[in-house]
């Protein structure tokens, strides 16, 4: 039975990423994805990396978002030579085009509220934006140059990731969604899925990071229990005093 210190769940970009940047550590690392890994999120994004607030409530992220794209380069880099793959990196900036309403002003706004948040948007000419890009609308009434955002092909850089991840030794295991967590006094001790139990010993010291899905992280080697065949459970303990997936999920 191999032992793993952390379980993820979800196979996604950041759950991915997170797998490789602890089995680079050394960690013994199980990725659980209720289908395939990748094939939600992280496949529909569009791979835009900007650090520019989409709405008032984003605003006290920028420093993070801005220090995230600072490091996008050197994660890129590591990616890519890891897995042998290309991501489709681009470092070369986009356009933000306003095509109603008072553009003139809404672009002043724009570029007051950037530059008050550390971020050098300028604004352009619709001449000067129409030679960056013949494909813009000539319903264009205002254009900001926002020059220190990038993008990737989100696509190429999950599987990337996911196979950089499996060959520093990260097991990944697709078709496996997780149903519950284990819990004992007041700690998560393991997760279940409808094949089985990720569990943890009782003595060992654990945390559960809630996100849009679970990861329990243990110092100790959490062990992947996949039961044999049988009939329906009755709800009764089991002889070894644990219960199995369905009770503790049902």
């Amino acid at each position: 039975m191999r032992g793993f210190d952390v379980v993820i769940v979800g196979g996604g970009i950041i759950g991915g990423s997170i797998a490789f940047e602890l089995a680079q550590e050394k960690l013994r690392v199980l990725v659980l994805d209720r289908q395939a890994p990748g094939q939600e999120a992280s496949w529909a994004a569009a791979g835009m990396l900007s650090p520019s607030p989409e709405n008032p409530d984003l605003i006290p992220l920028v420093p993070l978002a801005r220090a995230s794209l600072e490091r996008y380069p050197e994660f890129v880099a590591t990616v890519e030579e890891a897995s042998g793959r290309a991501v489709g990196y681009r470092s070369k900036g986009t356009l933000e085009v306003l095509l109603a309403g008072e553009a003139g002003r809404e672009l002043s706004t724009l570029i007051a509220l950037h530059h008050g948040l550390g971020l050098p948007t300028e604004a352009l000419r619709l001449e000067e934006a129409l030679e960056m890009e013949p494909a813009l609308s000539r319903q264009a009434l205002a254009v900001a140059l926002l020059p220190y955002e990038a993008s990737v092909d989100n696509r190429a850089l999950t599987e990337a990731v996911l196979a950089a991840a499996a060959r520093q030794g990260v097991e990944i295991r697709a078709a496996t969604p997780v149903t519950s967590l284990l819990r004992q006094g007041g700690r998560c001790s393991g997760v279940v899925s409808r094949f089985g139990l990720a569990l943890a010993p009782p003595s060992s010291s654990r945390r559960c990071l809630w996100s849009r899905s679970a990861t329990c992280a243990s110092q100790s080697a959490l062990l992947l229990r996949i039961p044999e065949p049988s009939p329906p459970c009755s709800g009764a303990s089991h002889p070894d005093g644990r219960q199995c997936a369905e009770c503790v999920a049902g």
